[in-house]
């Protein structure tokens, strides 16, 4: 019984060793899951940073984007503004120029009849100052000829 009792206290004993060996190899594995755990929360936490830090800048950037868009809009509206207002400016400058045009052709037909009607009342003015002189002429001949043929009869 002495033999058995030994026996069976050594196989407890065993047992208890083995079990306490088990018992450490399942902490060194705990320890070995709770570093891949904190790996993993700390790779999580990482991601998770980084997915808030995306969802950042994907907000950020669709604020810019709203904001070209209405930059773009106003800016299509203003040059559409210009457009008109330069089709505007162009019709008008070219009703101006028209208008010049007929105002010049005017002007230049005025002066030219004006031109003509002096040159008509010039040679008008120059044949009856040519007929005054010939009268004159013709007087002063007839004079100089009837004092020649009174200074011959006398």
């Amino acid at each position: 019984a002495a033999a058995f009792g030994a026996w069976r206290a050594a196989t407890v004993r065993d047992r208890a060793e083995a079990a306490e060996h088990r018992a450490a190899e399942a902490a060194a594995r705990a320890a070995v899951l709770e570093r891949r755990v904190a790996t993993v929360e700390a790779r999580a936490s990482e991601a998770a940073r980084a997915a808030q830090e995306s969802a950042a800048e994907a907000q950020a950037a669709a604020q810019l984007e709203a904001q070209l868009l209405v930059g773009m809009r106003a800016l299509q509206s203003s040059l559409r503004e210009e457009e008109g207002a330069s089709r505007r400016l162009r019709l008008k400058l070219a009703r101006l120029t028209s208008d010049v045009a007929s105002a010049v052709a005017t002007t230049e037909a005025a002066a030219t009849e004006t031109a003509r009607n002096m040159l008509d009342d010039k040679a008008a003015a120059t044949e009856k100052v040519s007929q005054a002189m010939g009268g004159v002429l013709a007087g002063e001949v007839q004079a100089a000829e009837a004092a020649a043929e009174a200074a011959v009869a006398s």
